[in-house]
């Protein structure tokens, strides 16, 4: 993902103004830190350098602030009194020691005093707040022996997981990796505890890029598919928990991960390998036409598979990760594939082998920084719906604010790109976009993302992982 490319391309002829915004938003960030200091370390309370009266920016119910953070969605008004879209979180303890976070946009007058930038108005659009009495999870891998035996550091890494019962006993087991070693993780008997074992310690000048656990020989265990970027795409057989090399799948190449179902409806686990290109950059940060094209490989249950031929051609795409499920409602699974810097896929197959490609007719394109999916009954319809992880941006929010002169359709289309998370509900055979409606399109700069009931209350949740590697100024974020 490339935003700069991307806010270049929607305000290349106000690159002036667009500098001078994002100047003034550097200002308000450092005032939105100062006040968040000053929140955090005064039980709450601010301060009316910062907002005057100082009421305006004050949490309704917490006391001892954990988490603060206030950031502009727009910009627009006079030198000394800006009017600010403002997207903002507080989480902390109230005075009974329950957990809560209060979290929503706010229509804001920021104005010029001597001290600085100061919140003189503060009206609430949306605010949302949500109680628990305690943490919602607490880190304990390294505890419970969940920590890679070599320690990674000075570099990014790839990385992946997979969580099984992989020995049969009952329990479920991990199996991951740090972008190098692959590591078996089987959980013991006594106690909840994990004993970590290397599968393979990796490859000179290669990336392990995934692990997936499936059974791909039918013989009732899960075995490994590991992939690499770039390199081959490894099986290891499973017996009793041990894994040993038992060959590969398709071509050496660029690969970021790979999904298994059975999508010819035979009985036997198939094999899609997804592509990423690392060491290019994309023609069309919108819609590239430079990366690689998806495989296909027939599994035969003996650890053995057929790339797939037919009469179609899978686009060039920079994909990161695909779901299969029945979305069509055919009785057997479609492959929906979600793709960085462009359009997504839906492969349907058919009985006779044949497949095509029915994103744009079904409704489900969904342009963007396409990062992970996820399918689940979000609506409790019968149906089966769809989640796909995108980017939600602050700072391109804040740019397209200001953006004119663009086409109508070109101005949807980088829009659609900082808006962030998808929800596709099914109907009729189609499906209808609401996540913004529903509240899920926000997971910030999002990487994975998972739709389960988390507090056991009979209803989905969304859990989003996100993150990004930031220049000091923020700009980018």
């Amino acid at each position: 993902m490339t935003l700069s490319l991307l806010l270049v391309l929607a305000a290349a002829p106000n690159l002036a103004q667009l500098d001078a915004q994002e100047s003034l938003n550097d200002a308000f960030e450092a005032r939105f830190d100062v006040l968040c200091r000053a929140l955090k370390s005064s039980g709450g309370r601010a301060p009316v350098t910062s907002a005057d009266p100082a009421s305006l920016v004050e949490p309704k119910r917490i006391r001892w602030l954990k988490t603060c953070s206030f950031r502009a969605l727009a910009i627009s008004g006079p030198a000394k009194e800006k009017q600010a879209r403002i997207l903002w979180e507080l989480d902390g303890l109230t005075t009974d020691g329950e957990r809560v976070t209060e979290r929503g946009e706010a229509d804001a007058t920021l104005s010029w005093r001597k001290q600085g930038w100061t919140f003189t108005r503060f009206v609430d659009a949306r605010r949302d707040v949500v109680r628990r009495p305690a943490a919602r999870f607490t880190e304990v891998a390294a505890d419970v022996g969940l920590a890679f035996p070599t320690a990674r550091t000075g570099h990014l890494l790839l990385g992946g997981l997979a969580v099984h019962d992989l020995n049969g006993d009952g329990r479920l087991d991990v199996a991951a990796t740090d972008g190098t070693d692959v590591v078996v993780f089987l959980q013991g008997a006594e106690g909840f505890g994990f004993t970590p074992t290397v599968v393979s310690p990796g490859h000179p000048h290669m990336w392990t890029s995934s692990v997936t656990a499936a059974d791909l020989d039918d013989d009732g265990d899960a075995d490994l598919l590991v992939t690499h970027h770039p390199g081959p795409v490894e099986l290891y057989r499973n017996d009793g928990g041990r894994f040993t090399l038992a060959g590969t799948v398709g071509t050496p190449g660029q690969w970021h991960s790979a999904i298994t179902a059975d999508l010819d409806d035979d009985g036997h686990l198939d094999v899609a390998l997804l592509p990423y290109p690392l060491e290019s950059a994309p023609t069309n940060p919108l819609e590239a036409t430079n990366g690689f094209s998806l495989e296909l490989h027939r599994g035969d249950g003996q650890l053995g598979f057929t790339r797939w031929h037919g009469d179609f051609v899978f686009p060039k795409r920079w994909t990161l990760s695909a779901v299969a499920a029945d979305l069509l409602g055919q009785g057997r699974p479609q492959l929906y594939v979600a793709n960085d810097y462009g359009s997504n896929d839906l492969w349907r197959f058919e009985a006779d082998g044949g497949l095509s490609n029915v994103a744009v007719a079904r409704g489900v394109v969904d342009p963007g920084n396409g990062m992970s999916a996820d399918v689940a009954d979000f609506d409790g319809d019968g149906q089966v719906d769809l989640y796909v992880a995108n980017m939600f941006s602050k700072a391109g929010t804040r740019v397209l604010a200001n953006t004119r002169g663009l086409p109508p359709s070109l101005m949807a289309s980088v829009k659609k790109f900082a808006r962030g998370n998808t929800l596709y509900l099914a109907r009729d055979g189609g499906f209808e976009e609401v996540a913004q409606q529903v509240g899920v399109n926000r997971g910030l700069w999002a990487f994975g993302s998972v739709l389960t009931d988390f507090d056991l209350d009979g209803r989905l949740d969304v859990a989003v992982a996100n993150g990004y590697l930031s220049h000091p100024n923020r700009r980018d974020s």
